[in-house]
């Protein structure tokens, strides 16, 4: 099959870019938000303060994760769970890490526990995404109870 014979299994966002990284609207928990593509992070998916307080995700068991940036900064992030949909995917529930600091220019990020779940069709001035086959992950890396503070 030919590439433009595909682009109708996608559905496409028009790019946004912040700090060279797409930008895609999602709705976590009935939330509208704006997030960024990260294929450099591990979570399925990380919430700002901000986003999280707009939720309605909940808590399963008190567990956190410790992230690590690109700029070795560290982020404690308590573990939530939420539906999760992009464009007309419904993703399901997807494990969250509500994070205490703010993400500049989004809501937050996708990584690639969520983004294993989509395929991507990446042009100069849109955006692709259609269901892999595969699920979403959830990160392993979790540790009892909630982050101090």
């Amino acid at each position: 099959a030919t590439a433009l014979g595909l682009a109708p299994s996608f559905h496409f966002f028009p790019a946004r870019l912040v700090g060279g990284a797409f930008v895609v609207a999602m709705r976590v928990a009935g939330a509208a938000l704006q997030i960024v593509v990260d294929t450099g992070a591990a979570a399925a998916l990380s919430l700002s303060a901000a986003a999280v307080a707009r939720l309605g995700a909940h808590r399963r068991d008190a567990l956190h994760a410790t992230q690590t940036g690109v700029n070795g900064e560290r982020v404690c992030s308590d573990v939530l769970y939420a539906r999760v949909e992009v464009g007309r995917l419904d993703l399901g529930e997807v494990q969250v890490f509500a994070n205490s600091h703010d993400v500049q220019g989004a809501d937050g990020y996708a990584g690639m526990g969520l983004l294993r779940a989509l395929d991507l069709w990446i042009e100069p001035g849109r955006l692709g995404v259609r269901p892999s086959g595969l699920p979403v992950r959830a990160s392993r890396a979790v540790a009892a109870g909630a982050c101090e503070g």
